[in-house]
């Protein structure tokens, strides 16, 4: 499993996705996220940027999991689901 810095769990919420504690792979990648969410497209450096780490199937993979987190959250937030009380807590 993949285990993030206390920096990367504060930079996911407070950084920007070219904060310096992610490698240029991260970077391209939380950029694509960034833009799926905010745009729901890419543009074509955003685009070139994660082929450059990243291949076709790992990019459409990247898609697939953006649509079905959006998906889980139109759920939770329309129903008002309360939080689960084990999970971790974003950085203010």
């Amino acid at each position: 499993p993949v285990k993030l810095t206390d920096e990367q769990v504060r930079a996911t919420v407070l950084g920007a996705p070219d904060a310096p504690c992610w490698s240029a792979a991260e970077t391209a990648l939380i950029a694509a996220v960034d833009a799926l969410h905010h745009r729901c497209a890419w543009t074509d450096a955003e685009f070139e940027a994660l082929t450059q780490h990243y291949g076709n199937d790992k990019i459409l993979e990247t898609i697939q999991l953006c649509g079905a987190y959006r998906t889980i959250s139109y759920f939770c937030n329309a129903l008002q689901l309360p939080l689960e009380p084990f999970s971790a807590r974003f950085p203010a």
